[in-house]
């Protein structure tokens, strides 16, 4: 089968199936996980057809599957992402529509602390890349940026991928569960080793419970049939967060701690990618 990746050094930050020999728009994707954060929508904060939400911040663009369903649903999507050169082949080659919102080529933090009036209904928080997450977008701090962003009943979904017994991945639910005070968190699909793809979905001000989803939430493209199984299936897949014991967290200035505790994270990511993909895909890097 035919198929297309974003890659960036050894991250895939997307891909979709190409069945249809170059119909990018309706592609499937191949990962679960850019769904699975499209959950944003089904939180059950204002009404159940969801009517109240109308304003999303996407940051850490990847491959843009997340953005793309929520522009299908008429939302007003702001892009913030690092690298010009993700945002120009996810508009490119993946069918990313120019965001109603706007595109902000910048870091995150100084977006967030600059464009202090915005304020937006579902916040995406995706920066995974390379086996680790930029610890700078990790801290209390930024947290607390995000929180001053949202609505009152907004909510923000955190993608984290990592060994979940690891320093690193403790660290960083450490400092989520402790910048917000309702989170929920749910796996992505099965895994075969302890390396976890999670989905944390966190309010500042009321507990985090989702609708049920309605037949327009799937979408007619892409991925219908793969929206429908996630949006029906993601409560079995819920991380127990009452285990997670509070202990340090990553401030700014003190980014270097968790820095360095994920390297082993990397190489563990590195040798999992390798079996992903022949090594002849990862021939540039």
């Amino acid at each position: 089968m035919r198929f297309r990746y974003l890659r960036a050094d050894h991250s895939l930050l997307g891909g979709l199936w190409d069945i249809d020999a170059g119909s990018v728009e309706t592609a499937e994707s191949i990962y679960s996980t850019f769904i699975l954060q499209e959950l944003v929508r089904l939180a059950d904060s204002t009404s159940h057809e969801a009517s109240g939400y109308k304003s999303a911040l996407i940051i850490g663009l990847g491959a843009g599957l997340s953005a793309r369903a929520l522009h299908q649903h008429q939302v007003e999507v702001t892009i913030v992402e690092i690298d010009p050169v993700v945002y120009d082949f996810a508009r490119r080659y993946f069918a990313v529509p120019k965001p109603t919102g706007g595109a902000f080529l910048e870091d995150a933090r100084a977006f967030l602390r600059r464009e202090t009036e915005r304020r937006y209904d579902y916040i995406v928080h995706d920066v995974f890349t390379g086996g680790s997450v930029p610890a700078s977008l990790f801290t209390i701090e930024c947290f607390q940026d995000i929180s001053r962003a949202l609505t009152p009943t907004g909510i923000v979904a955190i993608n984290f991928a990592g060994n979940t017994s690891s320093v690193a991945s403790q660290l960083v639910f450490s400092t989520i569960l402790s910048s917000f005070h309702h989170c929920r968190a749910f796996e992505d699909g099965a895994h075969t080793t302890d390396y976890r793809n999670l989905v944390f979905f966190c309010s500042p001000s009321s507990p985090v419970v989702f609708r049920q989803p309605l037949p327009s939430d799937y979408l007619p493209f892409p991925s219908p049939l793969m929206r429908e199984k996630v949006f029906n299936e993601f409560e079995s897949a819920e991380m127990d967060l009452s285990g997670v014991k509070l202990g340090s967290v990553v401030h700014d200035g003190s980014e270097r701690e968790l820095e360095e505790a994920q390297r082993a994270g990397v190489k563990e990511h590195w040798e999992l990618m390798n079996g992903v993909l022949p090594l002849e895909t990862w021939a540039m890097y």
